[in-house]
Parts: structure tokens; C-alpha cells; sequence
């Protein structure tokens, strides 16, 4: 079973299906992308990462994804608001602890190299801020599912609005605690987490519409 996206390349693929001694049945999903699975079966779904930030994944309830993919779905619309500041190891050869530091500003306007390390040696001059979080008076409703709670703001960085620039957010989603930046969510309950990446809002898009549909 697959479904596609717009610029042809698979959004969800049925990869198996197994049983459970009582006979409940479990079907195995994965994007095209082969970098996030959900495993669903009695009305759950477990979702986890197979490639990005490694996490021990999220187990919830089949209509607990609506809100959550509203609520990501939002994020994918309203993220290049915020501004980044961060440190990446892509592009660099793995084994030699490459990393470099880039500032986004709001928009659009292209991203800035702040510095980069090469075998431990920092050229450039490093990313001195921190982020602060601000409580949001009251709470702000979020696409019509989630409250934001709290504003994550940038301060004390060289770029930018020395005032400060935010970042992020952190929303509540029903049982969710959800902790939003211009690159990544991180969904959180309890102990366990999954971090999302942008787009990956159709991989649940379809998997709720499948299981929907099987009743």
C-alpha cells in the first residue's frame, strides 16, 4: 500500500504485517523517505525514528494523530517566522567532528555560517546566546487543537535583534507536550518523545486516513 506526495516520492508504505498470540493484528508502516515507522494494531500506534535525532519513540492512543497533525501542520505553514541559531554536522564527513554554526534569520533571507569546528578547532567566533522561555498570558489557541504555553526566545547572541529573537514554542496537545523550532518538533508524553521533521506531517496525514478507512 503507498501512498504519494505531491513531488512523486512515497509518503507511506504498508512494509508488513504480524499477529499477536490473541489474534490482534499488527501492520508495519514507513515513509519513502525510510526515516520515521509507525507500527499500529488495537487501536495504538507506535511511532518511531529510524533515521535523524534517536529517540525512544512515541506510543499513542489512533485519535490522538488528528490534533497532532493539525497541530503540525500548522508548524510546516507558520516555522520560518521564527529565527535559528545552531550548530550542524551535515555536510562535514563523519569520524572527523566536523560541525558548523548558522544563524536563520525570520523569512526567508538565506541562512548565515557563524562558525565551524574541524578536529576540535573553532574558526569563527562561537554562538553565545541561550534560549529563554517566556510564559505565554494566557495561552494562546493553536490551529484550533493545541494552547501555546510558553515562547522560546534567543538572547544574548552577537546576530540578530539584540532585544532578543524567538525561536519557538511549546504547546500543549491534549495529553501532548509539544516543543516547536524552525527545524524540528519534539513531541513528548511522559518519559517517551519522538522528534518530527518538517513534512513528516504526511506521513500521519496518511496513516490516520488509512486506518480510518479500515473502520
Amino acid at each position: 500500500m503507498i501512498a504519494r506526495s505531491r513531488n512523486d516520492r512515497d509518503v507511506l508504505v504498508e512494509s508488513g504485517r504480524s499477529w499477536r498470540p490473541d489474534g490482534t493484528e499488527i501492520r508495519e508502516y514507513t515513509c519513502g523517505f525510510d526515516r520515521i515507522a509507525a507500527r499500529v494494531g488495537a487501536k495504538r500506534v507506535e511511532l518511531k525514528r529510524k533515521h535523524g535525532v534517536m529517540c525512544p519513540g512515541l506510543e499513542l492512543a489512533l485519535g490522538d494523530l488528528e490534533p497532532l497533525i493539525a497541530l503540525l501542520r500548522w508548524w510546516k505553514q507558520h516555522r520560518t517566522r521564527w529565527a535559528a541559531f545552531y550548530w550542524t554536522g551535515a555536510g562535514h564527513p563523519p569520524g572527523w567532528g566536523g560541525e558548523t554554526a548558522f544563524y536563520q534569520p525570520p523569512g526567508r533571507a538565506p541562512k548565515l555560517r557563524v562558525a565551524m569546528k574541524v578536529r576540535g578547532k573553532l574558526e569563527g567566533e562561537n554562538l553565545t546566546g541561550r534560549n529563554v522561555r517566556v510564559r505565554a498570558v494566557p495561552p494562546k489557541r493553536v490551529a484550533g487543537v493545541a494552547d501555546l504555553v510558553q515562547r522560546v526566545v534567543r538572547r544574548g547572541e552577537r546576530l540578530g535583534d539584540p532585544a532578543g529573537e524567538e525561536v519557538g514554542g511549546v504547546y500543549r496537545c491534549g495529553e501532548l507536550r509539544v516543543e516547536a523550532d524552525r527545524n524540528s518538533v519534539t513531541v513528548k508524553r511522559g518519559r517517551r518523545w519522538l522528534a518530527i521533521e518538517p513534512n513528516e506531517h504526511l506521513f500521519l496525514e496518511r496513516l490516520a486516513a488509512v486506518e480510518c478507512a479500515r473502520g
